[in-house]
């Protein structure tokens, strides 16, 4: 088997609209999308509605696989089984309930291919309620110096790397955030953003300045862990080092 240059990783619990939505979604993407560079997995965090029933259906004769955790880990947990259970170059965990623009998995694919020394791709997003209010207001750019684009954006830059969906990295460094950041530590909420700050010390940026998603505020998972993710998030600095920062850069 040809190594996946892409792994979709969907985790998921109980919302069997919202993944029936997404993997429509994926479905419809596969006519357009070059699909042997992919690898798409749904990892269900034991449903009690009919998202496994749902989900077996629809990718009958599909190359997407299912799991099925035999408990529920938690939200942070099933975030963190994407580093066992994806093997392609770079990773992409996509919400379910993320509203993603037709022939973006395309896209995605080109911009990997054509830039193969990127570690981290940002997908400009907006909020679902507000999509003509832009994360990222600059223009499209890739970077070699990727730490100090973030620095000159200040907290916008890290609001960026917030958002696991906008955000496409190199699997590498996932692996090092479930590592540094274990899952039962309380920084754990936070491994969106670390994983976002390794990739950046380990090659280009690519920030696209078109909106290729809008983010369901409205149904966060994470909404109701808002306190626990904002302090993760803080606790996480002070792990930067074992990504290859230096204490001036943290500060």
């Amino acid at each position: 088997m040809n190594e996946k240059l892409l792994s979709i990783y969907i985790p998921t619990y109980n919302r069997e609209q919202y993944i029936k939505n997404q993997l429509g979604f994926l479905l419809n993407e596969m006519k357009s999308a070059d699909w042997e560079a992919v690898e798409i997995i749904v990892n269900d965090n034991c449903s009690t509605d009919n998202t496994q029933k749902i989900v077996e259906e629809m990718i009958v004769d599909t190359p997407i696989r299912y799991h099925r955790n035999e408990r529920n880990i938690g939200i942070a947990g099933n975030a963190y089984k994407a580093s066992e259970m994806t093997s392609g170059k770079y990773i992409w965990v996509v919400s379910d309930d993320d509203i993603i623009k037709p022939f973006t998995v395309q896209y995605v694919i080109d911009v990997l291919r054509k830039y193969p020394e990127i570690a981290l791709l940002h997908l400009n997003y907006s909020d679902i309620d507000s999509k003509e209010e832009l994360v990222y207001k600059g223009k499209q750019i890739k970077a070699s110096e990727s730490f100090s684009v973030i620095q000159k954006l200040g907290y916008d830059g890290l609001a960026m790397l917030m958002l696991t969906t906008a955000n496409i990295c190199l699997k590498k460094c996932y692996d090092l955030g479930v590592r540094v950041l274990n899952i039962e530590a309380p920084e754990s909420y936070g491994m969106s953003m670390f994983v976002s700050m390794a990739c950046l010390k380990q090659g280009d940026i690519y920030i696209t300045d078109t909106v290729y998603i809008h983010n369901n505020t409205a149904n966060m998972s994470w909404k109701d862990i808002q306190y626990e993710s904002m302090t993760g998030v803080m606790r996480t600095f002070v792990k930067l080092r074992k990504a290859g920062y230096n204490k001036k850069e943290i500060k």
